[in-house]
């Protein structure tokens, strides 16, 4: 039966190591395929577990610690790869939440939680289990995202690249016609050596590399698949601090920063529901900073 909190404790052992290898063993332990693997390992950066370096091909576990999740709750998380079993921090106070496994997918790491009375206990947990405190970490998140700019310019994919162009009425990629001399301003998905695929903004003449998400967000309108927040029951109406659901749709999915920003409110991972993703306990000042800056609209209901 696969575990995955034994998993995480490895990485905490390891420190870090090459992303196939990583990939190949939790297929291995799982009994599935390796994109159930690399769905599983993808999770780990916005969960705050790992650093995933896809370029580099390596990977880096994140040091463990406890951080308050935003807002008057007294309620802290314990973030990072967690060195021990996850009974070790439930005998210490901590509550744990096991996340069960569904069809195709991998079951992923508990989510643990201190519910404390205040900065004295907080700090004691802290010591006898070893982490480190840092401050809240989806706000700090949030301080560090930025309205989006494209990255450095590259140059233009080559003529044998099977090329790709993002279609925003339909938030999917179809093959197109290239021209290097005059392509349409939009975001491109083509393949690098015949086997690695990148994604590139060409606008106002020049190529610039992009993450995928990011670039969808670019070059949707700022009301196409918008990003819902819904306040929780009580706070209507609804003030910066409060909290709610982030609806955010599949076909423009959240880039890597901001959805940390949205699953460090909570811990949690967020939910599928129809045609989207909910992360629950984002407060709407974040989830704001969130829209704006990937210059889209937030519908408030």
């Amino acid at each position: 039966m696969f575990a995955p909190d034994l998993i995480v404790a490895w990485m905490a052992d390891q420190q870090g190591g090459s992303l196939n290898r990583l990939i190949a063993d939790v297929a291995w332990a799982s009994g599935l395929d390796r994109e159930a693997a690399r769905w599983w390992v993808r999770q780990l950066q916005p969960l705050g577990i790992a650093d995933i370096d896809g370029l580099s091909g390596t990977w880096q576990a994140q040091p463990c610690a406890v951080t308050p999740l935003p807002g008057r709750i007294n309620t802290a998380l314990l973030i990072g790869a967690r060195p021990a079993e996850v009974t070790f921090y439930q005998r210490h106070g901590a509550v744990a939440l096991a996340h069960p496994g569904h069809a195709g997918r991998i079951a992923l790491p508990s989510v643990v939680w201190l519910q404390h009375a205040g900065p004295a206990q907080l700090d004691s947990f802290t010591a006898v289990v070893g982490a480190s405190a840092v401050p809240c970490l989806a706000d700090s998140i949030m301080q560090l995202l930025e309205p989006f700019r494209p990255g450095p310019e590259i140059p233009p994919p080559t003529r044998d690249s099977a090329i790709e162009m993002f279609v925003p009425e339909s938030g999917r990629f179809s093959a197109v016609a290239f021209t290097r001399a005059r392509p349409p301003n939009g975001l491109y998905k083509y393949t690098l050596y015949g086997r690695v695929t990148r994604y590139a903004l060409f606008e106002k003449g020049s190529w610039h590399m992009v993450d995928r998400r990011a670039g969808i967000h670019h070059v949707l309108a700022a009301t196409a698949f918008p990003l819902r927040w819904k306040a929780d029951p009580g706070l209507v109406p609804p003030k910066p601090h409060s909290t709610g659901q982030l609806h955010v749709d599949t076909r423009a999915a959240l880039p890597l920063l901001q959805e940390r920003a949205a699953v460090m409110c909570t811990g949690l991972p967020p939910m599928a529901v129809d045609q989207g993703q909910r992360y629950d306990g984002v407060p709407l000042r974040i989830a704001d900073r969130v829209a704006r800056t990937l210059h889209r609209a937030l519908e408030i209901t």
